[in-house]
């Protein structure tokens, strides 16, 4: 049971690499200075917290800690790469490119993913915490439309 809560994990990760609309009222936005900090360089995930909402508003909230093994990796080229090890050579969970559309957003495009390109929006970023966003549509019970958001915490 336990293997399948690491794989669902991975699989929601990978899966769901960031998405647009993510600007709610009353979120916590801490968005870096212009140029003071810089996205680039290996990040461990600790946490990642999901808002559940439909058309009444928030149904409800989990919070996972991350798996003390996975990482994603920002490189100054533009790639990014989510590993199984804090090493950045493959092999890769899944990677793709990101583009720094503003001091709080960015786009990621995976490689071959589902969800080919995705905007998140950082939340905080300093040179040891990086925080973003995502949202993305889902089906509760397979018929009541909604959206979850979620929150990735990483750190150095």
């Amino acid at each position: 049971m336990k293997s399948f809560y690491i794989y669902f994990l991975l699989a929601a990760i990978y899966l769901l690499a960031c998405n647009r609309s993510m600007n709610r009222p009353g979120s916590p936005v801490n968005p870096p200075a212009p140029g003071k900090y810089s996205m680039a360089g290996t990040w461990k995930i600790d946490s990642v917290i999901s808002y559940f909402y439909d058309a009444s508003g928030l149904r409800g909230k989990e919070a996972y800690p991350g798996p003390q093994w996975l990482y994603f990796h920002f490189n100054s080229d533009n790639t990014w790469a989510q590993t199984s090890t804090a090493d950045p050579s493959p092999p890769w969970v899944s990677y793709g490119t990101y583009v720094r559309t503003s001091d709080s957003t960015f786009t990621m495009v995976s490689t071959g993913g589902v969800n080919p390109s995705a905007g998140c929006k950082i939340l905080s970023l300093s040179d040891q915490v990086f925080v973003f966003s995502r949202q993305d549509s889902t089906l509760f019970d397979g018929q009541t439309p909604g959206y979850v958001r979620r929150v990735f915490g990483l750190s150095k």
